[in-house]
């Protein structure tokens, strides 16, 4: 983002995950080599911890100190792009408008939650074909 005011709410909707590092308040500001380098410090640190102390604990317990990442999983078909996310959240928009689910002069936040209810999903193509054809067969009728 820019050193005055970082990203736009429009820009941090292109991404699937977010990261806050705490800062200085005085000057806030990292840029992209330095924030990598904040959390991949971050990362080795607990790595280093957590195996240096899983080697006295049983499995059961230091299992439950593993740090909890959720990565898409290896399925059949690719992952959508955020071309065809942005595609289906605006169909879905505008099918809950037609439908009068939402009223379209006050959309407010309705496709940013779309947005990141589509990447919590983690949608493969198969998945967005079907959803694609669902939302066109429901706009027809």
């Amino acid at each position: 983002g820019r050193e005055d005011r970082g990203l736009t709410n429009e820009e941090l909707a292109y991404a699937d995950y977010h990261i806050q590092i705490d800062a200085n308040p005085a000057y806030p500001v990292l840029n992209v080599a330095s924030a990598v380098q904040v959390i991949a410090s971050f990362i080795f640190a607990y790595a280093q911890t957590h195996t240096q102390t899983a080697d006295s604990l049983d499995e059961n317990t230091a299992s439950q100190s593993a740090i909890n990442v959720n990565l898409r999983q290896q399925w059949d078909e690719p992952a959508i792009n955020q071309q065809q996310l942005q595609q289906l959240t605006q169909r879905t928009t505008d099918l809950m408008v037609q439908r009068g689910l939402a009223n379209s002069e006050h959309l407010k936040s309705l496709p940013s939650r779309l947005s990141r209810l589509g990447s919590r999903l983690q949608l493969d193509q198969k998945e967005y074909q079907l959803l694609s054809a669902l939302i066109a067969k429901l706009s027809k009728d």
